[in-house]
């Protein structure tokens, strides 16, 4: 019971610390630099990439191997535009970082879709609902606006 709790909170900080840099620090540099999808897409990238080393697929041959990882980055991307989201419309990193320990907490307590083609349900579950949300209360990016800078008079003061 004990290891549960424990693996419980530490899939929470996971959220926070995956949160915080990535929806806090990284995405917001690669939404200014790349636009809304573009950014979100780059994000869901770096993210995949970063947790893909977690996941073994040495058992799956070739074909299921490519079904897996299409799985498993079609679920970073829908996840990536879902949590975007709601940073986004929120303008905090709070409700991402529930969204994403709520997750966490499913996968630990076995709260999962369990039908046949469950595990290519997901990711398009994810991205229909993510969809949805963007289709029927779109998100703004606010951008700072550029400073302007006043040409500087070269003549010396006098």
């Amino acid at each position: 019971m004990r290891d549960s709790w424990l693996a419980a909170l530490g899939l929470i900080v996971v959220a926070i610390c995956e949160e915080i840099v990535l929806r806090g620090l990284i995405q917001p540099k690669l939404l200014d630099r790349f636009g809304m999808h573009r950014g979100i897409i780059f994000t869901a990238a770096i993210w995949g990439a970063y947790e893909f080393h977690f996941y073994s697929f040495a058992r799956h041959s070739i074909a299921d191997l490519l079904v897996s990882v299409g799985i498993f980055f079609g679920t970073h991307l829908a996840l990536s535009y879902l949590y975007a989201w709601a940073y986004l419309k929120s303008d905090s990193i709070i409700p991402a970082i529930m969204l994403h320990a709520i997750l966490n907490l499913s996968t630990l307590f076995r709260i999962e879709l369990d039908f046949p083609g469950a595990r290519f349900a997901r990711p398009v579950v994810w991205a229909v609902g993510t969809r949805l949300l963007f289709r029927l209360w779109p998100v703004v990016r606010r951008i700072a606006p550029a400073v302007e800078i006043a040409d500087a008079d070269p003549s010396p003061a006098t």
